[in-house]
């Protein structure tokens, strides 16, 4: 955390957004700097560009990652992406535009909830910005581990390029047995005592520890 700016320490420090450095840190390859955020400015002109006040927390986040963020599965708002409807402002948006989440316009509330747009094909939970932020910060970012790109080291989520412990695949069926398409096949002999349950559909599988990637 040392390349980031005085503003984006003070944040990542409050319970709203303490999650954000240790989510970075354990997927994505480049840490947290101080390039990452927007400027006041910056947000300022995109609030008179959309014609609404922008959330306290809609704010931090643009300060925290407003430049770092890209499209991944889905799209997330930036300051330069952030468009508003019907006074609501849309922060993510579905890779098809099929729906969008979307809070009040304002800063009435510093972290309003968030619905999504579509509500009558899709059950989104009623949560506060922040909460949803990270909801699918962290599922975009299992998405683009899952993606099928080689090598590993090219796969992206919505702050860039993931770290090299990040391994993801799908499990599949081989004449040893299961096992998972991202990990090498395993040495030491399998325990026959263990009996898999095979699946026609590959289940897609991402995951990583503090010591390196595993698998299950």
């Amino acid at each position: 955390m040392n390349n980031v700016s005085s503003r984006q320490q003070e944040l990542l420090s409050t319970p709203r957004w303490r999650w954000l450095g240790e989510l970075v840190e354990l997927w994505y390859a480049d840490p947290l700097s101080a390039a990452d955020g927007s400027t006041a400015e910056e947000i300022d002109a995109a609030s008179a560009r959309v014609g609404l006040a922008l959330p306290v927390a809609l704010r931090e986040w643009f300060e925290l990652v407003g430049n770092r963020l890209r499209e991944s599965a889905d799209t997330p708002a930036t300051p330069s992406r952030l468009w508003s409807r019907d006074g609501h402002l849309a922060v993510w948006t579905e890779n098809q535009g099929v729906w969008n989440l979307v809070v009040e316009g304002g800063d009435k509330d510093a972290d309003p909830v968030c619905s999504c747009d579509d509500a009558e094909h899709f059950d989104y939970p009623l949560v506060r910005l922040s909460a949803a932020l990270h909801g699918m910060l962290l599922s975009d970012t299992l998405a683009g581990a899952a993606a099928p790109v080689a090598p590993f080291e090219d796969r992206r989520g919505p702050l860039g390029r993931l770290g090299d412990r990040v391994r993801a695949g799908c499990w599949r069926t081989s004449p040893t047995g299961p096992r998972c398409s991202a990990c090498r096949p395993c040495p030491c002999q399998g325990n026959r005592t263990i009996r898999a349950r095979r699946s026609a559909t590959p289940r897609p599988w991402s995951g990583t520890t503090r010591t390196g990637p595993r698998c299950g």
